[in-house]
């Protein structure tokens, strides 16, 4: 982490921030590691809810309580699977990403979990270029 932002647990009030932020995303096609396609605030709502939030989902925070970007996962039989990380373009190859993804990788293994998938969408040569930089191999393609 640097003096620029920490990461932190989901909160209630992040919500709307995150499900701004997951919509941009899903309209880019260089953005979204893995993250259901959501076209509103309704749709990521349904997709995640609070109570997944609150279970497994990190936030990215400037100093200013602003959020700068998420990640989120959910664990099924020994296996987290990953959304994200989003980050804000604005953002970008600060270290956010990375910073996200390893904490929630940390804390998935602490809690036992032991294989973490992400997924990246093949058109989304970004997002799979960060996949390789932060150490991610390739096992499938569906």
């Amino acid at each position: 982490m640097t003096a620029a932002f920490h990461i932190r647990r989901y909160e209630p009030a992040d919500f709307l921030a995150l499900a701004a932020l997951a919509v941009e995303a899903s309209a880019s096609p260089d953005t979204a590691c893995g993250q259901p396609d959501v076209a509103s605030v309704a749709e990521f709502e349904v997709d995640y809810g609070h109570r997944s939030l609150e279970q497994e989902a990190w936030v990215a925070i400037d100093g200013a309580g602003a959020v700068l970007g998420f990640t989120a996962g959910q664990s099924r039989g020994g296996v987290l699977m990953v959304d994200g990380p989003i980050v804000k373009p604005s953002h970008r190859r600060r270290g956010i990403g990375r910073a996200l993804y390893e904490h929630l990788e940390q804390e998935a293994h602490a809690a036992g979990v032991e294989l973490v998938e992400v997924g990246v969408r093949s058109t989304n040569t970004v997002g799979d270029a960060f996949l390789g930089a932060i150490g991610c191999g390739r096992h499938r393609e569906i």
